[in-house]
């Protein structure tokens, strides 16, 4: 198994310690692939450090503006991060189909909206949010 197999192996048995080792010794060998920075930025989600998150999800990002993941979890970690100006900017541009997708938005960023609006006070905005989340996930279905 692959370096980075065992650390997504690791992960997912928030085994982090051994996760982000494995995933840094894939880094080292394979620096310019921005999926190993986001596997690192979720082993930061699940310690609660947003702040470390956030840096990987920039990095992924900026090698990557076209993968929405990268912008979904970069969106996410300025939500924790109380910063909801800048997560609703990257939120509203995935949800109006900036990601490149060319289709309607998924139902997870419709939700991330709906949570940043309620963060700003603006209920009605939300509310919309959240009911297009659920015509989205019933289309889907």
């Amino acid at each position: 198994m692959s370096v980075y197999g065992l650390g997504y192996v690791y992960l997912q048995q928030d085994k982090l310690e051994l996760a982000e080792f494995h995933f840094r010794k894939a880094l080292a060998l394979n620096q310019e692939n921005p999926l190993l920075l986001v596997y690192l930025g979720l082993v930061a989600e699940k310690r609660d450090n947003w702040t470390e998150a956030l840096a990987r999800y920039e990095a992924a990002s900026a090698r990557r503006p076209d993968v929405a993941v990268f912008r979904y979890r970069r969106a996410l970690a300025l939500h924790h991060l109380g910063r909801d100006g800048e997560a609703l900017a990257v939120a509203r541009e995935l949800a109006e189909g900036g990601s490149g997708g060319g289709g309607g938005a998924e139902s997870g960023v419709l939700v991330l909206l709906g949570r940043v609006y309620r963060s700003l006070g603006q209920r009605r905005e939300a509310l919309g949010a959240f009911a297009a989340a659920l015509d989205a996930a019933a289309a889907a279905a």
